[in-house]
């Protein structure tokens, strides 16, 4: 899992050769490619639907725990810029 924008991106690598970026904010698709390296510029671009989040929020409430969770935990880990 990376993350660009202030969200957290998961990848997948499909058998076709074809890459995917899901948010894991949102859990949406924000792009699929055959070269893993364009992935970054939809992700910068990307913002989440609001109405994913609404969705997310409710038919997925434990993951979207889990993720404050995972996001806490990579706060306490990052060192604070001086």
């Amino acid at each position: 899992m990376h993350q660009r924008s202030g969200h957290y991106f998961q990848l997948r690598h499909n058998r076709n050769g074809t890459h995917d970026s899901i948010c894991c904010t949102c859990f949406g698709t924000v792009s699929t490619t055959r070269n893993e390296f364009e992935l970054a510029r939809h992700e910068l671009a990307h913002i989440c639907d609001p109405v994913q989040l609404y969705q997310a929020s409710q038919f997925a409430p434990q993951a979207m725990h889990n993720l404050g969770a995972i996001k806490r935990e990579r706060e306490l880990a990052t060192p604070a810029a001086a």
